[in-house]
This record gives structure tokens, C-alpha cells and sequence, in this order.
């Protein structure tokens, strides 16, 4: 089933790159702290249903984003 919040197949893609990181980084390579961040940042907003931009590196985890 494809995520309700996968709006493009931008995002899918994200998502999908998201949740088989470790397969994508054995055959081509690692990625900056920043990609994983951003990739971390993205699958937990699609998972709960926010915005990107609202699951920051500061987020307390899951307290700041009202998830138990």
C-alpha cells in the first residue's frame, strides 16, 4: 500500500529511498549526515502525517511531536 501523505512520485521515491537506505547505500555508496537527516526527517513526517519542515533535528522525540 503506497503512503496516503505521497502526494508525487518525488515523494515517493524519498520514501521509498527512506525505508531501503541500507540496501541503496551498499551498492552505490554512503551519504552526508545531512542526506540522512533529511531522509530520517522525511519518513518520520510521512509516518505521522506532517509537513518536513515540522520534524526538525531539535524535535524532542516523541514528545515534541505528539506521538506515543
Amino acid at each position: 500500500m503506497l503512503p496516503r501523505a505521497c502526494k508525487t512520485v518525488g515523494e515517493l521515491a524519498a520514501v521509498t529511498l527512506g525505508r531501503n537506505y541500507a540496501t541503496v547505500a551498499k551498492s552505490v555508496g554512503g551519504s552526508s549526515r545531512a542526506d540522512v537527516l533529511f531522509a530520517l526527517r522525511y519518513l518520520i513526517a510521512v509516518e505521522i502525517g506532517k509537513d518536513v519542515g515540522e520534524v526538525k533535528p531539535e524535535t524532542r522525540f516523541p514528545e515534541g511531536l505528539n506521538i506515543y
